[in-house]
């Protein structure tokens, strides 16, 4: 907190935001006022090389900076096809895609645009994600659920993108959604998805999280192959951080031989978050 000349204390940006996490319901005020003055002053932006329009609410657009978020999107697309490269699956292959979560689509525009054959899916659990989606590039919404165990499909995928949605639920959450997403592939079907490793350690400064000590999450690693630490105000959605050994070892739990791992790149994200692909070898057995 800061003080001026007099000894008096200041309010501060952060002060305010901690205040807010702890009313939920002046926080959820203080957000539906922010979200409509941003779609005043705002509104939706068109950048270079970027298909279609950015919703003025996308946090994923960090500083104006588009060309990150340009690379990150065309990363996606390019970790795709090399997971699709592994194991010989051809772009006619592929008629029904889901981004999960969709965001206000900056992957989804650009995987799009490299399967112009397919029919998408979105899941969020932003109904203003999802409606911006389903408009600006006629995709077909999925609402999400806080328990991923509630969630329905409405078909079942031969590809799933799942970016930086593992990267911030505990690891309950994590082995739930995996199991819901992985059930939801066709046989042969892949998902990929991010999550972070100990390489992204010297990056916590940018979490949004005090008190993060990296050696301290590096031992808990080690010893428990997963760390997670909510968000101030939120108890299941913060930052968390695995091992390759949390991630195959879940997969194995629950699937066996019927799934398996065909692609992994330590930071191999946009150089950040690491990423999995594996397929899926068969339907259970009846």
């Amino acid at each position: 907190m800061q003080v001026n000349k007099a000894g008096d204390k200041l309010i501060t940006k952060k002060s305010i935001k901690k205040f807010l996490n702890k009313n939920q319901l002046l926080l959820k005020i203080s957000k539906s006022i922010r979200f409509y003055i941003k779609k005043v002053f705002m509104g939706y932006r068109k950048y270079p090389g970027i298909p279609g329009h950015i919703h003025f609410n996308d946090q994923s657009l960090i500083k104006n900076n588009s060309d990150h978020y340009k690379s990150v999107g065309i990363s996606a697309a390019k970790l795709i096809e090399s997971a699709m490269n592994e194991v010989g699956m051809a772009l006619e292959e592929i008629s029904n895609i889901l981004d999960f979560p969709c965001g206000y689509g900056r992957v989804l525009r650009f995987i799009k645009k490299a399967f112009p054959q397919a029919d998408f899916y979105v899941g969020d659990i932003d109904k203003h994600a999802l409606k911006f989606c389903k408009k600006e590039f006629n995709v077909i919404p999925v609402q999400s659920d806080k328990n991923f165990k509630k969630i329905k499909f409405p078909v079942s995928y031969d590809l799933v993108w799942v970016g930086s949605l593992f990267t911030h639920i505990n690891s309950k959450d994590f082995k739930d959604l995996l199991v819901t997403l992985i059930s939801s592939l066709k046989e042969k079907g892949i998902i990929i998805f991010t999550t972070h490793g100990k390489e992204c350690l010297n990056q916590l400064n940018s979490y949004g999280l005090d008190d993060l000590n990296p050696d301290d999450i590096k031992n808990q690693i080690e010893n428990s192959v997963f760390y997670f630490k909510p968000y101030p105000g939120q108890s299941n959605y913060g930052i968390s951080i695995c091992s390759q050994v949390f991630v195959t070892e879940t997969v194995d739990q629950f699937f066996g031989d019927r799934v398996k791992l065909i692609y992994h790149k330590n930071r191999g994200w946009d150089n950040h978050q690491d990423v999995y692909a594996f397929q899926k070898t068969s339907s259970p057995k009846k």
